[in-house]
């Protein structure tokens, strides 16, 4: 049934009203464009979607959260959106939900993750997001 990560995406999808558009950018040939970008009647988001298999007991710097080659030119990619004055977020699935990681997280890398359970959001709050 495909990656972890990809599971997460179809399970959140699957909690989108159908007026949101949602567009898979990842492309292999374009590395950095965030996974998903969405767009409804509130505005429009960029989205990155990460898979943990438990929430890590250290402090996280942004950099610190995937170690694939591409996660720097992703990460800013999602800072320059919010430079430029577009939303953007990191989505963390776990096995017991989801966590959203919003712009003041993925803008300053000097703020750590002492704990993710201040973004925490479950998959109908981040519908409202």
């Amino acid at each position: 049934m495909g990656d972890p990560e990809a599971r997460f995406s179809t399970r959140l999808h699957r909690q989108l009203p159908l007026d949101v558009h949602r567009e898979k950018t990842a492309n292999p040939y374009r590395r950095g464009v965030p996974d998903y970008y969405y767009e409804g009647d509130r505005g429009s988001l960029w989205a990155e979607h990460k898979w943990w298999i438990g929430i890590p007991s250290r402090p996280l710097q942004p950099e610190a959260i995937c170690s694939s080659k591409s996660w720097p030119l992703q990460l800013r990619w999602l800072r320059r959106a919010v430079t430029n004055g577009r939303n953007a977020v990191v989505l963390i699935g776990v096995p017991s939900g989801c966590y959203l990681l919003p712009a003041p997280f993925i803008w300053d890398p000097s703020m750590p993750v002492r704990s993710l359970e201040w973004a925490a959001a479950y998959i109908q709050e981040l519908v409202l997001f």
